[in-house]
């Protein structure tokens, strides 16, 4: 794990790592070396002329461990990394369903917050976003050569079930899906060849794979969410600190 360095300061540094003035800092020196010291253990060098200097180390915390992984991660403040391992808690440790409303659920967060957080991860490189790739299909009725993006992902599927949402763990609900959704997309080909609209064809094979895997694994309102992809750094430190085997 990577040592805690001790960093040397100078006030206007100081204030730039706070996000404030200087004439602020002076202002309310008690409050912002309070606020310093919940991350940093603070020592004050003189230098030359008089002249203060801010010795920072950075606590012992797994907070400040996550900071330091990429300097992405560095700009985030430590409020919204404790708000993400919550998240990243909760998805990864206690296997919640990967969407807005069961994160908001578990982990008592309010929905603007984790909005936040899974955008920030986005642009920190913590959540990764899947592979794409551009796949190009022949319609032998009207010779169109037309061109979609394939996600390289996999997915949790779910049950909307009045006592709450169940993760399903069906081994061929996958595979069943994709069976529906292609027998069901193939006959809407055939049967409006020309006047084929793939936009409309899509949402309505998806609707109709629903509703068989509805009656097949006696559902209520299935559903499913894209799986994180979360970098394997974070996702170590989450279950070095989470995990009691």
């Amino acid at each position: 794990m990577k040592s805690l360095t001790t960093t040397k300061y100078d006030v206007s540094q100081v204030c730039a790592l706070l996000k404030i003035t200087v004439a602020t800092f002076n202002r309310h020196k008690e409050k912002y070396m309070t606020e310093l010291k919940k991350e940093y253990n603070v020592e004050i060098e003189i230098g030359a002329r008089n002249k203060k200097f801010y010795l920072l180390t950075p606590k012992k915390s797994e907070m400040t461990i996550l900071k330091d992984v990429t300097p992405e991660v560095r700009e985030v403040k430590n409020k919204a990394l404790k708000n993400i391992e919550l998240i990243l808690k909760a998805v990864l440790i206690d296997n919640v369903i990967p969407i807005h409303d069961e994160i908001i659920k578990n982990t008592g967060l309010s929905q603007p917050t984790v909005k936040r957080c899974i955008k920030k991860m986005k642009e920190s490189g913590i959540l990764i976003e899947p592979e794409e790739k551009t796949v190009q299909e022949h319609d032998v009725y009207t010779g169109e050569i037309y061109e979609y993006t394939k996600k390289s992902c996999s997915y949790v599927y779910y049950d909307n079930a009045p006592n709450g949402r169940k993760t399903l763990n069906f081994p061929n609900i996958h595979s069943s899906y994709g069976q529906f959704y292609g027998e069901k997309l193939k006959k809407l080909h055939a049967e409006h060849r020309s006047n084929f609209e793939r936009k409309i064809a899509l949402n309505v094979a998806s609707f109709h794979a629903w509703k068989e895997l509805n009656l097949l694994f006696c559902l209520h309102d299935g559903n499913r969410a894209e799986k994180w992809i979360v970098s394997s750094k974070y996702k170590q430190l989450i279950k070095e600190k989470h995990c009691h085997y």
